[in-house]
Formats: C-alpha cells, sequence, structure tokens
C-alpha cells in the first residue's frame, strides 16, 4: 500500500515554520530568537565578535493610547519590516515582545560597524515615514564562553541608560569591548 505524503509533510514544515516566527511580524519569535542566539554564541571562536541590539519603541503606549491599537499595530509591522531591510538574513532579528526587538547581528569587526548600524536604524525607521523614537541598547560579545543571559542583561542595561538619557538614541555597553 503505497501513500502519498507529500501535502501532510508541506503542512508540517508550514505548522514548525509558524510557530518559530512572530504572527504579526513574520520575524523570529522570543523563544525560537534566543534559542538560535544561543546556537550561535555555542560556536563562538575566538576573537569572533557578536552585537546583540535591544530596540524598544519609545512611549508606545502613548501611540496606542492616542491612535488607536491599530495604529500601534502598524508602527509595530513597518517597524519589523524596516529591521530586515536593514540586517542580513544571517542576522538574528525577532520581536521580544510588546514593543521590544532584538537582533544579533553576525560577526563584528570594529566598534565603528556597530555605531553605523544604530545610526541606520534611526534613519531607515525615520525615512520609512514613521514619526517615532526608538531607544537601542547594544552589547557585544567577548570571545567565547558568553551566554546569552549575559549578553542580554548587558544590552538591557545599556537600553535602560538610553531611556535614562531621553530616548531617541543608543548605549555600548561598556563593558563590552570592541
Amino acid at each position: 500500500m503505497e501513500r502519498d505524503i507529500t501535502e501532510l509533510k508541506q503542512q508540517q514544515i508550514k505548522l514548525k515554520t509558524s510557530a518559530m516566527l512572530d504572527g504579526s511580524t513574520g520575524l523570529y519569535n522570543k523563544k525560537t530568537s534566543e534559542h538560535m542566539i544561543r546556537q550561535r554564541l555555542g560556536k563562538q571562536s575566538e576573537g569572533q565578535k557578536y552585537a546583540l541590539f535591544m530596540i524598544d519603541i519609545d512611549d508606545f503606549k502613548a501611540i496606542n493610547d492616542s491612535y488607536g491599537h491599530m495604529e500601534g499595530d502598524a508602527v509595530i509591522a513597518q517597524t519589523a519590516l524596516q529591521l530586515k531591510k536593514l540586517f542580513s538574513p544571517a542576522d538574528i532579528t525577532g520581536r521580544f515582545g510588546g514593543d521590544e526587538f532584538i537582533v544579533f547581528f553576525d560577526e563584528i569587526s570594529h566598534r565603528k560597524e556597530i555605531e553605523e548600524k544604530a545610526e541606520k536604524i534611526k534613519e531607515m525607521l525615520r525615512s520609512a515615514g514613521m514619526n517615532v523614537s526608538f531607544s537601542v541598547g547594544i552589547a557585544v560579545s567577548e570571545g567565547r564562553n558568553m551566554t546569552f543571559e549575559v549578553l542580554y542583561k548587558k544590552a538591557d542595561s545599556a537600553l535602560y541608560a538610553t531611556k535614562q538619557r531621553g530616548k531617541d538614541g543608543y548605549t555600548i555597553d561598556t563593558m563590552s569591548e570592541v
């Protein structure tokens, strides 16, 4: 007895893919992003550097409160679209929740490269007609044995520092070496 299971296999692939993605943006979801970043960090060789960008839409609650949730959803979708354009498919770009995005930027060679990406985030999002600002926190891996938790904590602290300075900017974790 023979059976063609092509359609069943295609449905399984679609389900697996949809479980990895954020339904609103098409970016990786938090769980998938974290898993993929852990894998990359586990394979990191000595001297190889990565940067973790945490990107937060400033005053997002005010957007929802003033313009409604549909406008808030449009801002989220437009942010995701612009991040996909800015970063390579080799980079891990995900939605970490609400108005927070995360990008694991692959193979950094120097600090200027990180600063240029941070500036491009602001430029690209504004040039897309988005009248919102973004705060960015950035941490850089420091060679082998860097854990996701440490890198995330550093990026989160850098994001908080940006918010404390008035938002609409970026901070690179000062403990990170580039």
